[in-house]
């Protein structure tokens, strides 16, 4: 069974690295929630899944509790839980996310 508390600290931490990096905007969370396998690589998931982000404030930058919100309503929609899609997130997400922007990083500083 998945620990509520460690799998939101978890996320809150990643996500705080997220905004440090500039990194919560829709096409970039979506992007993780595919990585992480939370739906399918799927044109109906990605349709899904945007709509779900325009419900969001500003989709160039995403609150931490408005992605908490998609994370819920996709649970919900996948009959899962919250904690088992926040730490699937936790744990697969981060390297892969990390993994595919490496070398983006230090893009545009010195133009």
């Amino acid at each position: 069974m998945v620990d509520k508390a460690l799998a939101q600290r978890d996320l809150a931490e990643i996500f705080e690295n997220l905004e440090r990096e500039q990194k919560t905007d829709a096409p970039y969370l979506i992007q993780w929630i595919k990585d992480s396998n939370l739906v399918d690589d799927s044109k109906e998931d990605d349709i899904q899944l945007k709509i779900m982000f325009k419900k969001a404030k500003s989709s160039r930058k995403v609150r931490l509790e408005e992605f908490k919100a998609i994370i819920m309503k996709l649970a919900k929609e996948k009959s899962k839980t919250f904690e088992e899609l926040t730490r699937q997130l936790t744990e697969e997400g981060p390297g892969l996310m990390r993994a595919a922007t490496e070398g983006t990083v230090n893009q545009g500083k010195y133009d």
